[in-house]
């Protein structure tokens, strides 16, 4: 037998290289990062002025170590940062784009924000992240994204926007904006998430993904408002003045200012449960115009997927979730020792309470396997159907998965799917395997996603279940929806 020749040796050495080796011969297509609401942290050293400022400069902010173990899988794969890996902190508290007065399913007046990176915006992050990686890969026209949370849809807002790919003027230059080629998303909350509905309207019971900074952050900021400090944004100044309503100071106004992200978390699908046992979408002062601006199915419509070559959709499953709200009253008859207020300035060493006699609360309804202990499973896929296929695939604790689910015996949750190693290698892998311009082929646990249309919605789907009561809450045994009727009472 002959001996191998030289070349033969040679690629098979090559093949035997760990791929972080491998991939070091040349840069791919850069990923950007987006991290979710309370995804991005401030240095140690800005953390105190990040309590007292909102809009801080992208260089004060880092993405959260919830992200470590997806940064570390990333970089054995052979991703290195700031050459084809992009994380892309933003602040959280801003509003994510210029609101442009319309529901037609295309975001207006991003043009400006992106180019001129205006930090008054999670936009103008997103700009700065485009002008790092263009300054970094000047010849790359096209970029792949792993956003999570509420950063998918700011990713979303950029993609339905008139300046996708587009050429914008920064600095006096004319720049185009990048295309995106793999959109991957996990836990993004395409129709918003029930539980910020109380967070909203100034009632901290249900636990945000980052307790951490609920307990530290809202309290300290609201302290120093309430005692005279304003704070400063690219946006707005904050003060007294600002949350003062009929001579009293209003935790709920402050809130609603400090952290204007929130709002684009408001849940959009029948979550509030009427008098008559109906759940409604909010309109008005309280209602999620960015969301219900990008679902909207008008004519004008741009449809996100269509603008990519790949799109994958992943996220947690089986685990309880709060996933609708009922208006009530005064103290719970049914239960007069529960106590389902928290107060923002209760959150750093308060207890909750029950409510006043005359107090408005609402009860959340928790469905026991209804999301990703965050997101409702109604909200972690988009409402419009469109001829691109995409992967979806879900995941739940081995011993109860359902048959649509992927088993697995690492975490499921919301924020600690990030950590479960199987899904972080599933991730690399729809980065680093299949073509973006394949069409998948779907397996019984990865298939196209199904429109909302054309099956039931998740929660009324449940009707049934038996009843659980956590901290007050009810089930979800009891919703029924009207996907069009507008809320008219007063917590709409």
């Amino acid at each position: 037998m002959r001996p191998p020749s030289l070349a033969v040796l040679l690629l098979a050495s090559l093949a035997a290289l760990p791929l972080s080796t491998a991939a070091a011969a040349g840069p791919r297509v850069p990923l950007l990062i987006v991290p979710d609401h309370m995804g991005s942290v401030p240095a140690m050293k800005d953390a105190l002025a990040f309590a007292f400022q909102r809009g801080v400069p992208v260089a004060s902010l880092e993405l959260a170590s919830d992200y470590g173990p997806l940064l570390a899988a990333l970089e054995r794969a052979g991703y290195r940062r700031e050459i084809d890996l992009f994380p892309a902190p933003w602040d959280w508290r801003m509003s994510l784009v210029p609101d442009d007065g319309a529901s037609d399913g295309r975001i207006l007046a991003l043009a400006e924000p992106l180019a001129k990176r205006d930090l008054g915006y999670g936009a103008g992050y997103l700009g700065d992240a485009f002008a790092r990686i263009a300054a970094a890969r000047p010849e790359a026209k096209e970029i792949d994204v792993l956003a999570h949370g509420l950063g998918g849809i700011l990713v979303r807002a950029y993609l339905q926007s008139d300046v996708y790919g587009a050429e914008v003027q920064r600095a006096g230059a004319a720049v185009t904006l990048p295309r995106v080629r793999r959109f991957l998303q996990v836990g993004v909350p395409h129709r918003g998430q029930a539980g910020s509905w109380n967070r909203w309207n100034g009632n901290f019971i249900d636990p945000s993904p980052n307790r951490d900074i609920d307990r530290k952050l809202f309290p300290l900021a609201f302290q120093a408002v309430r005692t005279g400090r304003t704070i400063p944004g690219p946006d707005r100044p904050l003060g007294r003045k600002d949350i003062e309503r009929k001579g009293a100071i209003d935790p709920a106004a402050f809130y609603r200012l400090y952290d204007q992200g929130e709002r684009a978390l408001l849940p959009t699908y029948p979550f509030l449960l009427r008098p008559g046992g109906r759940a409604t979408v909010a309109m008005g002062p309280g209602s999620n115009r960015l969301l219900l601006d990008l679902n909207a199915g008008s004519p004008q419509a741009i449809a996100w997927r269509d603008r990519v070559k790949r799109a994958v959709i992943t996220h947690g499953s089986g685990l309880p979730t709060v996933v609708a709200m009922r208006r009530r009253v005064g103290p719970d008859p049914t239960d007069p020792q529960s106590m389902p207020i928290l107060d923002l300035p209760l959150l750093r060493n308060g207890e909750p309470s029950a409510p006043k006699p005359e107090q408005v609360w609402f009860e959340s309804i928790v469905e026991p396997a209804g999301g990703d202990g965050v997101v409702a499973l109604a909200s972690l896929l988009p409402d419009h159907p469109d001829g691109v296929r995409l992967v979806h695939r879900a995941w739940a604790a081995r011993a109860a998965a359902p048959s649509d689910a992927t088993p697995t015996d690492g975490p499921v949750g919301h924020v600690d799917l990030l950590a479960n190693r199987e899904v972080l290698g599933w991730l690399v892998a729809q980065l680093v395997g299949a073509r973006p311009d394949a069409s998948p082929a779907p397996s019984a646990s990865e298939a196209p996603a199904p429109s909302p249309t054309a099956s039931p919605d998740p929660i009324s789907a449940q009707a049934g279940l038996p009843e659980q009561r956590v901290d007050g809450r009810v089930p979800a045994a009891e919703i029924s929806e009207d996907l069009h009727r507008m809320a008219a009472s007063p917590e709409g």
